[in-house]
């Protein structure tokens, strides 16, 4: 059996159209040492908004800051459940004590997908 190769996408393409762009920016931000909470942060979360076609939007630093975010936005708090796949990352718990809520975790996993088992 021959085995198919997949061609990533060239990056170098897209970052020769940007370049001038891109480092042109760095150098403003590093210079003012903005890194993050600042105009420039502000000026790409208005962007982004627009371009999402969105009212807001919010940067995160990571993945557990998003996670931690988006548990506050729907209301889990302190004492609160929270059902995960057994199958995680931690940074997934992380999010969920920093809410103060307890995560449980679901035993019955799709064997194929490692997705929860929905019980009706």
């Amino acid at each position: 059996m021959r085995k198919k190769v997949i061609k990533l996408h060239n990056l170098y393409l897209s970052y020769k159209e940007i370049k001038k762009d891109l480092f042109s920016d760095f150098k403003k931000i590093f210079k003012e040492m903005n890194l993050y909470l600042g105009p420039f942060q502000q000026m790409f979360e208005r962007e982004f908004a627009l371009y999402c076609d969105s009212k807001y939007f919010v940067s995160c630093s990571s993945g557990t800051d998003a996670l931690h975010l988006a548990l506050r936005a729907v209301g889990i708090k302190e004492k609160d459940e929270v059902i995960l796949p057994s199958f995680t990352f931690f940074a997934v718990l992380e999010a969920v004590w920093m809410v103060g809520a307890w995560p449980v975790f679901a035993l019955k996993l799709k064997r194929a997908t490692l997705l929860l088992i929905q019980k009706m």
